[in-house]
């Protein structure tokens, strides 16, 4: 995730590795120098707020329909609508200009709310 530009403020969704499992929760987008997130814990990031290494956090992966930010390559901080899959890419529908683009699964991050 470390390639990834997310300053900007928003709130996607992430898994985060902590001790032995991975565990859902949702990302507040926005980083300190040291290079730790901000992580809301709970189902809509309504809990505790923590801090967590870049090195164990993870995107989810959007599914069809889904809204997501690109957080990387041309498009970065555009938001768009996954239209479909083809692999490791996806299809999305930018916000802006309502232009399909096809872009790589991990530059996409899914918006748990804007």
């Amino acid at each position: 995730m470390s390639s990834l530009n997310y300053t900007e403020e928003c709130c996607i969704g992430v898994n985060i590795f902590q001790f032995t499992d991975y565990v859902s929760l949702f990302f507040l987008c926005g980083h300190h120098q040291d290079g730790s997130c901000v992580v809301a814990l709970g189902h809509r990031g309504e809990g505790e707020t923590i801090r967590a290494t870049q090195n164990k956090v993870s995107l989810v992966c959007p599914k069809k329909n889904e809204r997501v930010k690109i957080l990387g390559g041309k498009y970065c901080g555009s938001t768009a609508k996954v239209i479909g899959e083809d692999g490791q890419d996806g299809i999305v529908k930018l916000d802006e200009s309502l232009d399909i683009k096809i872009l790589k699964l991990t530059i996409l991050a899914k918006l748990v709310h804007e």
